[in-house]
């Protein structure tokens, strides 16, 4: 009976600190983003700065007319307490189904397998359920297995739901839905590996090691992805195939490719989901900042870096930072300004206009003719003029995320005493840019 107690007790400790604690510390992120976001509006005036105002409503907008509600000064000072506001109870409440999930399954692996099984017993669990299913009288071993394979798999997908939630929590994704998926996936796992259980002890596959089930039951519950290719390799599903031919022509690229970012860097912004230099060159810089321990100005220099490796491939981006443009602000400077010389001009050109080594391998792979072929466009490519490298660079340079780039870029430069101006004197710089 004591024993009974003291695992209610753990129990429950387990099921209830995880979301209250989770809840808890996402209010304190949200204070501290908060406190930033009103450091960096003082020192960089980003009043009327989309991208500024995204920020601040994204770490808002579950409080319930907090536009009314708060001075727009000073938020930070407001938000004292945890469950002051509704938002909070909601995710609360929302969490119920999954305390009540991991109670169970805490309360099941901390109760010892003999008295579990008589548990199961005696509420007539054993014969004709879909988990428990007795074969013979010489399976009574294998069948006292049966709940290790159950409890494997949640303890898999229980990690893997902590994993998740924490991540939520310093991405500021926590949600009510965080927890419902949570609850369904740990369910889900639990199903899955009784169904497995009952085919391998009842089907082909009865010569099975139990070692092997339980690590099978672990992988569908932590690595649900491998979990479901290992299941649908074993009773052989035919499953949509990925078209790998063109897969291996658009490799992910790493960070550590552009200046400033090495690995330690890399993992903190993966954290924040920046995985890639494309995720990185559409991120929004003020939140970022926020997000990441980074300053600003760095973080603006990665994105422009980002943008341009993203622009035109990673060969001609490392080849164009050894001719010192580093940035596609510097690209756009050096092709678009007023002052821009030819010389520099065509030795850009020289590098935008190349082919380079994955272009020609994806000619021979997909067997593309080009017009280039023809006598007309083969003598036009010897002659590149200047227009065509502006319109290329205008093309470049004309998306909504380099405008989001350069409105927080202009704002900084102006709170700082700097007029734009005197920086870039590219004609359409001070163009009121598009609304993000």
């Amino acid at each position: 009976m004591i024993g009974a107690i003291i695992t209610s007790i753990l129990s429950s400790i387990i099921s209830l600190f995880i979301p209250v604690i989770l809840i808890c510390i996402r209010h304190q992120v949200r204070v501290n983003r908060i406190r930033l976001i009103e450091i960096h509006e003082k020192n960089y005036g980003f009043d009327g700065v989309k991208a500024f105002e995204i920020v601040k409503d994204r770490y808002l907008i579950d409080i319930p007319h907090y536009r009314r509600r708060f001075d727009q000064k000073n938020i930070s000072d407001r938000l004292k307490y945890t469950f002051y506001y509704s938002s909070s109870w909601v995710l609360l409440i929302s969490a119920a189904p999954y305390s009540i999930l991991v109670f169970f399954g805490y309360f099941f692996i901390l109760t010892p397998s003999v008295t579990l099984y008589g548990i199961l017993e005696y509420l007539n669990l054993v014969g004709d359920s879909i988990f428990m299913h007795q074969i013979s009288d010489n399976s009574s071993d294998k069948l006292r297995l049966a709940p290790i394979v159950l409890m494997t798999a949640f303890l898999g997908a229980f990690f893997f739901t902590i994993r998740y939630m924490i991540r939520s929590v310093m991405v500021f994704d926590l949600s009510s839905i965080t927890f419902v998926r949570a609850f369904a996936h740990i369910l889900l796992t639990t199903t899955v590996a009784a169904l497995l259980w009952r085919s391998i002890y009842s089907g082909e596959y009865a010569e099975a090691t139990a070692a092997g089930v339980i690590l099978v039951a672990f992988a569908v519950g932590f690595l649900p992805d491998a979990g479901v290719y290992v299941i649908s390799s074993m009773i052989n599903v035919k499953m949509k195939r990925r078209n790998t031919d063109v897969e291996i022509f658009s490799p992910i690229l790493p960070l550590t490719i552009l200046d400033g970012i090495d690995a330690s860097t890399e993992y903190r912004l993966e954290e924040a989901g920046i995985c890639d230099v494309q995720n990185l060159a559409v991120s929004n810089p003020v939140m970022l900042c926020v997000e990441t321990p980074y300053p600003l100005f760095e973080i603006l220099d990665w994105t422009s870096q980002a943008q341009l490796c993203t622009a035109i491939g990673p060969e001609k981006f490392l080849l164009l930072r050894e001719r010192g443009i580093r940035t596609v602000f510097d690209l756009e400077r050096a092709v678009l300004s007023k002052s821009a010389c030819d010389a520099l001009i065509f030795r850009i050109a020289s590098v935008l206009f190349a082919s380079t080594k994955s272009e020609m391998a994806i000619k021979s792979k997909f067997n593309i003719q080009e017009l280039s072929e023809s006598s007309y466009f083969a003598s036009y490519s010897n002659n590149i003029q200047r227009d065509d490298v502006i319109e290329l660079v205008k093309i470049m340079t004309d998306d909504l995320h380099i405008h989001r780039i350069r409105q927080i870029w202009i704002a900084a430069t102006k709170k700082m005493g700097i007029r734009p101006e005197d920086i870039a004197s590219v004609s359409y710089v001070n163009s009121p840019a598009p609304r993000n």
